[in-house]
């Protein structure tokens, strides 16, 4: 794990929400091969890790429909057959389709290489499929109350951002599971939805430009920069 962990602010087609547009975890960064090569070469040495940049039919956010971790990628059943062919073919990883009616699977998993969190709307069936993908423990649990826990918090392997709305039961839980520190947060000014402002790996994290001081501090805390 590299120790020269940075931290950017960083924008996608003119927004802060730049979590939207892209998944990464040591293995990969999949995010919009519109950004140009130079955006792309520039996100791809800062994660230090291989860019797949892809084009969704009709749509121009990416993360919704996508999460993993550096073992494997679950897709959403929406994403179309061409796109899902171009990530295996860059990808030598477990990669697989949720056959679920739950279309936005990004803002239902949070993982790391060491666990992963769920939501409870989510089957048992799927819960499998999951762990068997990402090879790692799945818990299903909800964050703040709500089911979209994959919005609520971001994590590597080093630790993790949670919505500051978060019961003190419910981040035991996640650091039980994630095996990592985790701190309460927001992120872009007070945005408390941490996924849509962030990417991060165990190599580098870029945070949406409208992220403040105290923020800035807090994650640098939580992930370990120093």
């Amino acid at each position: 794990m590299s120790e020269k962990l940075a931290i950017l602010k960083f924008d996608v087609l003119g927004s802060v929400h730049i979590g939207n547009y892209a998944i990464a975890s040591n293995s990969y960064l999949i995010t919009l091969d519109e950004l140009g090569e130079r955006k792309l070469n520039e996100m791809g040495k800062i994660l230090n890790v291989k860019v797949i940049g892809i084009r969704l039919i009709n749509c121009r956010i990416i993360r919704p429909f996508f999460a993993g971790n550096s073992n494997g990628l679950i897709i959403s059943k929406i994403v179309d057959e061409e796109t899902i062919r171009r990530i295996k073919k860059g990808l030598d990883l477990k990669i697989e389709v949720l056959n679920s009616k739950y279309t936005a699977v990004g803002n239902l998993i949070t993982a790391n290489d060491k666990g992963c969190i769920i939501s409870p709307v989510l089957s048992k069936k799927e819960a499998k499929k999951i762990e068997e993908v990402l090879d790692v423990e799945v818990v299903q649990a909800p964050i703040s109350q709500a089911t979209y826990v994959g919005s609520l918090l971001r994590a590597n392997n080093r630790g993790g951002i949670i919505t500051p709305y978060a019961e003190d039961e419910e981040i035991e839980k996640v650091k039980s599971v994630l095996k990592v520190g985790i701190h309460r947060g927001t992120i872009n000014s007070g945005m408390h939805f941490i996924s849509a402002g962030i990417i991060v790996n165990d190599y580098g994290i870029l945070v949406g430009g409208l992220t403040d001081g105290t923020e800035l501090m807090n994650i640098s805390e939580a992930f370990g920069i120093r």
